[in-house]
C-alpha cells in the first residue's frame, strides 16, 4: 500500500474516534447571509449524516453546531462553524466519514445531493484503493469535498 494511499486510510478511521472542525466562510459579511449559511449548510449537514447515525446534538454561539451518536460533549464526532474572514480548504483536502454499509453510502449520496449538496462522485467501488471500497463524494454547500465510505464487502466470503 502506497504512503499516501495508507494516508487516506487513516483518515478514514471510526468516526467515533474523530472530532473535527470544519469552518465554513460567510457568504458575505452581512450577517443575514451569515445566517442563512449557517441554516443552508446546518440543514445539508443534518440530512447527509442522519444515514451514518450521527446527528445534531447542540448549537453552540449561535456560530455553530455539534453532531454526534450520543449526547453531551463526549458525543462529539463532528463540529461545524461559521468564521468571518475569509477561511479556505486546503487543496485536495477532503473529509471522509466510515459507513456501516453500502446502503447508508447511497443514503448519504442522496441526502446530501437533495439538500445542496453536489456530486463529485457517484456511489460505487472504488478498486484503486481496495476490492471491496465502496464511496460516494460530495461537495457541500460551501464547496468543501466530503467522502462516505464503507469497506465491507457486500457478502460474507465463501471459504
Amino acid at each position: 500500500m502506497s504512503r499516501s494511499n495508507m494516508f487516506r486510510h487513516m483518515l478514514t478511521a471510526s468516526l467515533a474516534a474523530v472530532a473535527l472542525l470544519l469552518a465554513h466562510p460567510a457568504l458575505a459579511a452581512d450577517a443575514k447571509q451569515m445566517e442563512e449559511n449557517k441554516k443552508t449548510v446546518a440543514a445539508f449537514y443534518d440530512a447527509a449524516l442522519r444515514p451514518l447515525g450521527v446527528v445534531r446534538i447542540v448549537d453552540f454561539q449561535g456560530r455553530g453546531s455539534d453532531y454526534g451518536s450520543m449526547p453531551g460533549t463526549l458525543g462529539v464526532e463532528f463540529t461545524i462553524t461559521v468564521e468571518e474572514g475569509d477561511r479556505l480548504t486546503a487543496a485536495g483536502m477532503h473529509l471522509c466519514f466510515r459507513a456501516p454499509d453500502r446502503k447508508a453510502v447511497e443514503a448519504f449520496h442522496a441526502a446530501a445531493i437533495s439538500t445542496g449538496g453536489r456530486s463529485d462522485g457517484a456511489p460505487g467501488v472504488r478498486p484503486e484503493y481496495h476490492a471491496d471500497y465502496f464511496a460516494a463524494f460530495v461537495l457541500d454547500p460551501d464547496g468543501h469535498r466530503i467522502e462516505v465510505v464503507c469497506h465491507a464487502p457486500p457478502a460474507p466470503a465463501r471459504v
